[in-house]
């Protein structure tokens, strides 16, 4: 188990210091919004508007070799992940992807710099749906005119970001530490207060929990579930990411994980790992991994193809990484309509988000330590 030392929270956490990067990179909305000119991306939605499908690709594909038959692409997500999917659009279509990688935070930072100083960056981007929220608010992303985003989960499409995959956090435990594993959020919180990791930042899903669950379902006012929450998170694991998270659950660092993601338990239990979620603690808070294009975009067609493909063949590769898909046509392993649920990080907004991390930063520093890192 984690030592005292090894979980002391330092007094400025970096999920509040990374979203202070984004704000101060935003600045105020009047500075932060510019005036774009899509008029590039404008002319391909001309030449492929009410074109079925497969004629639509087709023009795209011929409008991206006009373009160079090249993208640059910016991942949140890890490598084992993103490659799959690189190397199949490349094989597909001979188009050479670049890829900048780094956290969710990073990439909308980078992104919006790039918007402000009306700088080439990114075609395509593809990070959490809270990102998208901010980035869509202060005007970084064109409008997405895409006929596929009709075949994804309700709610999960803006006029400006496609949802690619579900992102459902869940109560895990450790099966050879924990024999009577959580029923409830209280559960967890009451029961294995001390043993559980919480991840760092996680503000989003915290907001969703109390406004959603504890005040609209519990009866709570939200000042009452915040306390509720500092008085429970008092010696908790404060971890700074989710897939040290799960790496931790399954070594046995820690009795419970708050809230891992569903794929990864699933699939580190078939690899033979001691770590389960079944039963599903209720309700399932969930979000998305979306992709957006930024005004900025210098290969408009190519982004919109590399789009297309996301949300095609990039779906059942989803499939086969254990995730979920937001396109309805394709079929993971959870089951949301299954269970109760709470969408979160769909509309943010610039000045919500600062005040929730703010929040959060708060209930975590009750842990009383720093965070875990790599």
């Amino acid at each position: 188990m984690f030592t005292k030392r090894s979980r002391r929270l330092a007094s400025v956490m970096a999920a509040t210091a990374a979203t202070a990067v984004l704000m101060s990179a935003c600045g105020s909305p009047n500075k932060a919004t510019v005036e774009a000119d899509t008029s590039a991306l404008d002319a391909v939605y001309e030449q492929i508007e009410g074109l079925s499908q497969e004629k639509r690709t087709e023009k795209l594909v011929e409008l991206a070799k006009d373009e160079g038959g090249k993208i640059s692409f910016y991942a949140g997500t890890k490598p084992e992940d993103t490659d799959p999917l690189i190397a199949g659009f490349e094989k597909k279509y001979g188009i050479k992807v670049s890829n900048y990688r780094a956290g969710g935070e990073v990439i909308a930072q980078k992104v919006l710099q790039e918007v402000q100083a009306k700088h080439d960056g990114a075609d395509l981007y593809v990070a959490d749906a809270s990102q998208g929220s901010v980035l869509a608010g202060l005007k970084a992303l064109a409008p997405l005119k895409a006929p596929l985003t009709k075949r994804l989960i309700p709610g999960s499409a803006t006029d400006y970001t496609a949802a690619l995959y579900v992102i459902a956090p869940v109560i895990s435990w450790n099966t050879e530490l924990v024999k009577k594993p959580p029923t409830s959020i209280e559960d967890a919180l009451k029961r294995f207060r001390g043993k559980f990791m919480i991840e760092q930042e996680d503000a989003p899903w915290f907001e969703a929990l109390v406004k959603e669950y504890f005040v609209k379902e519990k009866g709570m006012s939200e000042d009452e579930a915040i306390k509720y929450w500092e008085d429970s998170v008092r010696g908790a694991f404060v971890v700074k990411g989710h897939t040290l998270e799960t790496t931790l659950l399954t070594s046995g660092q820690a009795e419970v994980c708050l809230g891992c993601y569903y794929h990864a338990i699933s699939s580190s239990k078939a690899e033979g790992a001691p770590v389960d979620a079944m039963p599903i603690v209720e309700p399932v808070p969930y979000t998305f991994i979306s992709a957006g294009i930024p005004v900025t975009v210098k290969h408009p067609a190519t982004a919109l193809l590399f789009l297309d493909f996301l949300l095609t063949d990039g779906q059942q590769m989803f499939v086969d990484q254990n995730r979920n898909p937001a396109n309805i046509d394709y079929q993971g392993a959870f089951k949301l309509d299954e269970h109760k649920n709470i969408p979160y990080a769909l509309n943010s907004d610039e000045e919500n988000l600062k005040k929730w991390s703010g929040i959060y930063e708060d209930v975590l520093a009750k842990a009383g330590g720093k965070p875990i890192e790599d």
